[in-house]
């Protein structure tokens, strides 16, 4: 497939040039390089999809070891067990942490 505007040759069913990112199929947008736009259907971190569903599936998992972490620290400190306690409270870092990260991320 030749590209209309630079005349590069392309792989035969690609959507864009490969040169200058020229739409090849009549029906598909141009590329821009601003990202989604006012009206678009551009993925983002939060939308459904597979990485959005993956993300939100991350965030609950540090979230929930945050919290199990958390109360497991507390409930092995109660007991006197320190070298647990210890254990589940840097978990619990990690679970905070990770959540921090994912929704900075989004």
């Amino acid at each position: 497939m030749t590209c209309p505007r630079c005349g590069a040759g392309n792989r035969e069913g690609a959507s864009y040039c490969d040169s200058c990112g020229e739409a090849l199929i009549a029906h598909v947008e141009p590329r821009t390089g601003s990202g989604p736009q006012h009206g678009s259907s551009g993925t983002v971190l939060g939308s459904p999809g597979l990485v959005g569903w993956m993300a939100l599936d991350w965030f609950l998992r540090f979230a929930a070891l945050g919290v199990i972490g958390f109360v497991a620290g507390i409930a092995t400190l109660s007991m006197g067990i320190y070298d647990f306690s210890v254990f589940f409270f840097l978990l619990s870092a990690i679970g905070i942490g990770g959540t921090w990260y994912m929704l900075k991320a989004e």
